[in-house]
């Protein structure tokens, strides 16, 4: 099996290199990932700019551009000949759910793959309150789920977004949908000491939600959640009701 790997966070933060190593356990991999952290760069390809690359080692390559660059250019150019039989996007440091989703590079990455008709998923950590990362059992974690899925290849279509908790109940996973994860949106204004304004985009949480089901729910039980992407936005329910 062929497994390519990316991130958004780039190559110096240690998720990827925790994916890289439990993806060994299952097949070859290929990795490239980032040159520079490119979170929130959703599935945005740079069109107006050359990209470049490095070869860090054999296999192992960064890309001076988003994650789905990444992926577009492994599938396209380094390894154009080659079949991968999986992507995988992660780890990435801090969850994504909820509205998260539309502005995840990590989820971003796997849908180039899941467009090129490759099964793919993401996956992220929610760190503790001290802001800790519990990698190693998130390794255990993968591993023990990959032996049960891996060979499954699911759904042609379908991106599973998997978040897992820094601490959370051994093998405890359940299949959910996207939560009402929500921010309170606002530009920060500052001046440079010519007297020149710029501006930084931020926010503060709104409302996570608890609604029995969502991924932020599970999450807060302690549970890893998974939730089935769909790279089909069409409101089937409107289209029908529009039609008929």
């Amino acid at each position: 099996m062929k497994i390519l790997i990316t991130n958004d966070d780039g190559n110096l933060k240690p998720g990827i290199h925790h994916l890289i190593e439990v993806m060994k356990k299952f097949g070859e991999v290929f990795v490239v990932c980032p040159d520079q952290d490119q979170s929130g760069t959703s599935h945005s390809l740079t069109l107006h700019e050359p990209l470049k690359y490095q070869e860090l080692k054999e296999n192992h390559y960064v890309v001076s551009g988003t994650p789905a660059d990444c992926v577009h250019f492994a599938l396209h150019h380094l390894w154009s000949k080659d079949h991968f039989d999986l992507c995988v996007s992660g780890i990435n440091h801090g969850a994504n759910i909820g509205d998260d989703v539309w502005y995840s590079g990590t989820v971003g990455g796997a849908i180039e793959a899941a467009l090129n008709r490759i099964p793919s998923m993401a996956i992220s950590m929610l760190p503790n309150e001290e802001k800790e990362y519990n990698f190693p059992a998130a390794k255990d974690f993968l591993t023990t789920w990959m032996k049960k899925h891996i060979d499954a290849l699911w759904e042609q279509g379908v991106v599973p977004n998997m978040n897992i908790p820094a601490y959370f109940t051994k093998d405890a996973y359940q299949w959910t949908r996207l939560g009402p994860k929500r921010y309170l949106s606002h530009i920060d204004v500052r001046e440079d000491p010519r007297g020149n304004s710029y501006f930084w985009i931020g926010g503060t949480l709104d409302d996570l939600g608890s609604d029995h089901g969502t991924d932020s729910y599970v999450l807060a039980q302690k549970q890893v959640s998974i939730t089935p992407l769909s790279l089909d936005l069409t409101h089937l329910p409107t289209l029908r009701k529009l039609t008929t």
